[in-house]
């Protein structure tokens, strides 16, 4: 095999000589051709790739805007027809609560107002926690209350106006009562720094990339030197700074400068691209127009030095240069490796089209080339849609919450995890007295302990080698020796559940001192992916995760915070164990032996 590639290879170089001595002028018309096909192919693709990525980088920011204030509008409705509807009446007290958890759906708005005719405002606050009545007669808000039975009574945006000294944008919502009485304006209100850091979600990633809001053609509404706070009302300055007020010169310059052709780019759909002069440097602007978010236009945009963008035009003249140089110095052998290169280039080329329409099954794998460039790329590119495929299944199977090494199983085997046997121990742990602490604090403080407590089990059963198949509001049920072997599991779960009652008795959990109780039992368990074709989550079943949890309970009267049935004991040979005696167990006929730490 080896003789015949090199005799192939020595056949290849002995063309030249043949081609140089008669077909040498045809040859290079022909290699001419091809090379000027595959130069106009990589053109477009890189027209395609530029236009793309600009794409999608600001339908991107679109989306992120949309996403955070599309969910207030939706709550002024509801807001609206609960008033209209008699459910919600503004005089109870109960309202403020209502309020309250309005505010905790919604943590981008800054507070919410309710106007009522006489310019009299409840004003509820989120940082910290307050009610204001204060009169608004002679301020912005006031306007709201103009003609409040004229037009629409859906949710509308206003302009940005002043509010307790920072520039705000507000959603306004006419409220009227079942008998269709005006009873006040509910008013939405977001600060202009936190509509920076919305904006500034998408180009993080890229410091080269600089995104903004303009309200109208001037005034600057999100900008990354906002995100700290209105600079120009701290100045007793307008209600929006300027580019120049901000120290933006490229900004500033958007409206005024002249347009310069930085890459031949189609235009976007529904946006633009627009390239300037500033300071002897190119800069390039992508933005689209939004309308709906008040009386002027939103401009959504970001931009960046235009030499990221040439680097690519570059890329193609040094090709072009190279590329004449071959066919001026090697002549018949360009034109033979142009013919033989169009099948891989074309065959790449759709391949890479059917990655770019999402579809990886139709790419294919791409064949060898004897060329070893284009070998070299069909090899890459081969790896790269395998990647892209494996990392595809990961998400999908993340997707249905499934743990992180079941999901790397079923990466070995695409049909799924089908129920199977195992002999496996399960650790089941539980919060004492949790619902009693849990009275007395604000609902989203409990999301925070419990997540605080769960970060600190999860490490440590994950650490241990268990995998936490559910979270049953504060208690784990977590597996050992299931999906992937693991020999010594008994002794693992003992393991974890001691690392598991040692942090929780020397922490505290943002500020509160927890405690809990653990069961472990080992034996036959059956595990597999239980739910519907589009949601699916990997669990076990079977008398030992019943078991374990009725251990856990027993704690409670053993005054143990740890107890170990004897399967678990027996296997694991852990010389700290103590044994407690037979006890009964609820829904067990005979008496279990148990243990304890």
């Amino acid at each position: 095999m080896s003789e015949h590639g090199n005799n192939r290879r020595q056949f290849k170089l002995s063309i030249t000589a043949i081609l140089v001595a008669g077909f040498g002028g045809l040859m290079l018309v022909a290699g001419a051709g091809q090379f000027y096909m595959g130069f106009d192919a990589a053109r477009d693709n890189t027209r395609e790739l530029l236009r793309d990525k600009a794409q999608a980088f600001i339908d991107g920011m679109v989306t992120n805007i949309e996403t955070s204030l599309s969910p207030i509008v939706a709550q002024g409705r509801t807001i609206a027809r609960l008033v209209a509807d008699g459910e919600l009446n503004l005089d109870d007290e109960s309202f403020d609560s209502f309020v309250f958890g309005a505010l905790a759906a919604t943590p981008q708005v800054e507070q919410i107002t309710i106007l009522f005719p006489d310019h009299l405002a409840r004003r509820y606050q989120r940082d910290p926690l307050s009610i204001d009545v204060v009169d608004l007669t002679d301020s912005a808000e006031a306007a709201y209350l103009a003609d409040p039975y004229s037009g629409s009574r859906d949710p509308v945006w206003g302009e940005p106006h002043a509010s307790q000294g920072e520039t705000v944008i507000s959603l306004r919502t006419p409220l009227f009562d079942a008998a269709g009485k005006f009873k006040g304006v509910l008013i939405h209100s977001i600060s202009v720094s936190t509509l920076s850091k919305v904006a500034y979600r998408v180009a993080r990633s890229d410091e080269r990339q600089t995104p903004f809001i303009l309200y109208g053609r001037s005034g600057v509404m999100a900008h990354p030197l906002l995100i700290k706070g209105n600079l120009n009302l701290s100045r007793g300055g307008e209600l929006l700074p300027k580019a120049e007020d901000l120290g933006d010169g490229i900004l500033a310059s958007f409206w005024n400068k002249d347009k310069i052709e930085l890459v031949n780019i189609a235009a976007l759909p529904g946006g633009n691209i627009k390239g300037i002069n500033f300071g002897g440097r190119a800069y390039l602007f992508i933005y689209k127009t939004m309308e709906g978010y008040g009386p002027l236009p939103w401009t959504v945009g970001t931009y960046f030095e235009g030499r990221h963008t040439q680097q690519q035009v570059r890329r193609l003249v040094k090709a072009a240069i190279g590329g004449v140089a071959i066919l001026v110095l090697v002549l018949i052998g360009v034109g033979v490796i142009g013919l033989r290169a169009a099948r891989p280039v074309k065959r790449l080329a759709r391949a890479a089209r059917a990655i770019q329409d999402g579809d990886l099954d139709m790419a294919g794998r791409l064949p060898s080339s004897f060329i070893r460039e284009m070998d070299q790329a069909s090899s890459s590119f081969n790896e790269m849609v395998e990647g892209l495929r494996e990392r595809k299944v990961i998400r999908d199977l993340f997707g249905k919450f499934v743990p992180e090494k079941v999901a790397a199983e079923i990466l070995h085997s695409p049909q799924g995890l089908e129920p199977r046997s195992y002999e496996a121990t399960v650790l089941f742990v539980d919060l004492a007295g949790f619902t009693a602490l849990a009275e007395g604090m604000e609902p989203a403080d409990i999301i925070h302990v419990l997540n605080a407590y769960f970060t600190e089990l999860v490490s440590i059963i994950e650490e241990k080698g268990g995998v936490i198949t559910q979270f049953q509001g504060d208690a784990i049920l977590a597996i050992f020796n299931v999906p992937r072997p693991l020999p010594d599991h008994a002794r693992r779960a003992v393991e974890a559940a001691r690392s598991i009652q040692r942090a929780v008795s020397r922490k505290k959990f943002l500020g509160h001192k927890l405690s809990c109780r653990v069961g472990v039992n080992t034996g036959p368990v059956v595990a597999g992916n239980v739910g519907a074709s589009g949601r699916m989550n990997y669990t076990v079943h079977g008398d030992a995760v019943n078991l374990a949890a009725r251990l856990e309970q027993l704690n409670k009267d053993h005054g143990t915070t740890i107890l170990v049935s004897e399967s678990t004991a027996q296997m694991a040979g852990v010389r700290q164990l103590r044994k407690i005696g037979p006890v009964s167990v609820r829904g067990r006929a005979a008496p279990v032996t148990v243990y304890t730490l």
